[in-house]
């Protein structure tokens, strides 16, 4: 018969082992997709329509007003973005917070011969549900660079 002492550490202490190790492991694994989804989501951010997008939404009144300044977008952005040099796309969901509460900015937009047109630009207020446009009234020339 064996003995405690002729069996090696592992083999004496096998439940905790495991019982440290499993959750070890569910935790570097849930570390490596949160942060596959975080730098995902930074790079979707730091696309010239996302970053025109989100600055239009915290200069606008309406939103301003709604959701209370100052105003932030969130983490996690949501969508697809495609940006090829010359041509590219854009088709996201950002979160955005105030002091009164959230919202969400959508953004669609395409980019021809290095000019990014964007097709639709709301803000949806979570609290209301209301939709604000921010391409309501504004003329193509009071935007440069974006050739609206």
């Amino acid at each position: 018969m064996v003995t405690q002492r002729e069996l090696g550490w592992a083999a004496r202490n096998a439940k905790w082992l495991a019982f440290c190790t499993i959750p070890a492991a569910l935790a570097v694994f849930a570390a490596m997709v949160f942060g596959g989804l975080y730098v995902l989501s930074v790079f979707m951010r730091s696309n010239d329509a996302c970053r025109e997008a989100v600055a239009r939404a915290k200069a606008h009144p309406a939103v301003q007003a709604a959701l209370g300044p100052p105003i932030e977008d969130g983490i996690f952005v949501v969508g697809k973005v495609s940006d090829g040099g010359a041509t590219g796309s854009v088709d996201v969901g950002i979160p955005l917070y105030g002091t009164k509460g959230g919202g969400s900015l959508y953004v669609l937009a395409a980019k021809s011969g290095g000019v990014w047109r964007f097709g639709a630009l709301v803000v949806e207020v979570d609290a209301t549900g209301e939709r604000i446009d921010l391409q309501a009234g504004i003329p193509a020339e009071a935007v440069p660079g974006t050739g609206r």
